[in-house]
């Protein structure tokens, strides 16, 4: 573990195991583009969390992604609202830029992280958005009730999707990684 500024950097067993069979495979080139992305998505919302006094515990590096922890309790809606806009407009402002100055590979990897986090997933960030503006307009209550409803619903459109693309014997080992890893996370999340 590394300290900056009393922000603790957390790069685990897992993802240098993940980090190191990635590079030293054929994807290495989509890997190391994938993970600078994900970086500036991040300093995205850490640029966000600064901006709005807020300043995180730990940043942690896992084998799905990096991870901004902070305090619990100490970010208002509105801020959180901020701040979880910002990773995917940073993915917005680099789009013309991919697009225009370089080759076609670090558009798409930053044209999916962007998708992705655009799904309404309270594990990801347009789920944040919603969700914390929900409570600015309504309360916590209907909040959940709404998330809820839109996770399910969006959960079940996946996997509708995942099946499908599997009967026409499309396989992508990417998008079942992610269908799986996100429907999971999500009914955790419904279940506690």
């Amino acid at each position: 573990m590394l300290k900056f500024n009393k922000i603790r950097i957390r790069i685990g067993f897992p993802f240098c195991v993940t980090a190191l069979i990635m590079i030293s495979g054929e994807l290495r080139e989509s890997y190391i583009c994938a993970l600078s992305l994900a970086v500036l998505h991040e300093t995205g919302h850490l640029i966000a969390m600064i901006y709005n006094n807020i300043y995180p515990d730990s940043i942690t590096f896992t084998p799905t992604g990096i991870r901004i922890n902070c305090p619990s309790g100490m970010i208002s809606p509105r801020a959180e609202c901020i701040i979880s806009a910002s990773g995917p407009a940073v993915n917005l402002l680099l789009m013309p830029i991919l697009y225009f100055c370089l080759y076609d590979l670090p558009f798409y990897i930053n044209a999916g992280l962007l998708v992705i986090n655009l799904l309404p997933l309270r594990s990801l960030d347009a789920g944040r958005f919603i969700n914390n503006l929900i409570i600015i307009r309504k309360d916590e209550l209907h909040a959940e009730k709404i998330m809820n409803i839109t996770e399910t619903a969006v959960c079940i459109c996946l996997v509708l999707l995942l099946i499908c693309l599997l009967i026409n014997r499309i396989v992508n080992s990417s998008f079942i990684a992610l269908t799986v890893m996100l429907v999971v996370t999500t009914v955790v999340q419904l279940v506690k």
